[in-house]
């Protein structure tokens, strides 16, 4: 597993069928400059747009890196 520091382009709520909403954050990486990860309501209630987090990357099948993990990254410690 790896490591990886960046910066939130943007969060949004989008909102599903009957009411359900999905929290959502977009981030830019290697393959895509506006790549989306769903997040839950707590950790999307604590971050702001330009937080920087800290994503743990995991090997998939594949070979593709895929999220294991996000935390947010405070700057102050």
């Amino acid at each position: 597993m790896k490591k990886e520091r960046i910066e939130i382009n943007e969060k949004k709520i989008s909102n599903g069928s009957r009411g359900s909403k999905t929290y959502v954050i977009f981030i830019r990486t290697e393959y895509d400059k506006n790549e989306r990860l769903s997040i839950s309501q707590e950790f999307y209630e604590s971050i702001s747009n330009n937080q920087l987090i800290e994503l743990t990357l995991a090997k998939g099948i594949l070979g593709y890196d895929y999220v294991d993990k996000i935390k947010k990254v405070n700057i102050y410690r």
